[in-house]
């Protein structure tokens, strides 16, 4: 089915931009790969959303880790909707990541 709606959360928009400044601050033009890359995941997110797999939670949370950079972008897909809830490091815990998206 098409998605109707993709939507980026306020606060995934922050760690998004955030993410961005300090790659851009260590290298430049890095901050821009990273932009580059995460739109590329969320346009495949965006053509196939049942194909990423779900986060253990109580609600229909999927992920995909993304390939360039090592971060996992968590999302919702429910009735033709996307909602992207979080951009967060890999190494981060499983308790930081379980209170972000709760």
């Amino acid at each position: 089915m098409p998605v109707n709606s993709f939507f980026i959360s306020p606060e995934a928009s922050i760690e998004i931009e955030e993410i961005a400044l300090w790659y851009e601050t260590r290298t430049p033009h890095l901050g821009n790969r990273f932009l580059e890359s995460i739109y590329k995941c969320f346009t495949k997110i965006a053509e196939r959303p049942s194909a990423f797999s779900f986060y253990k939670t109580g609600r229909p949370i999927r992920k995909n880790v993304m390939k360039a950079f090592p971060y996992t972008i968590y999302f919702i897909y429910s009735k033709n909707k996307i909602e992207i809830l979080a951009v967060i490091h890999f190494r981060r815990s499983k308790s930081h990541i379980k209170k972000r998206l709760h």
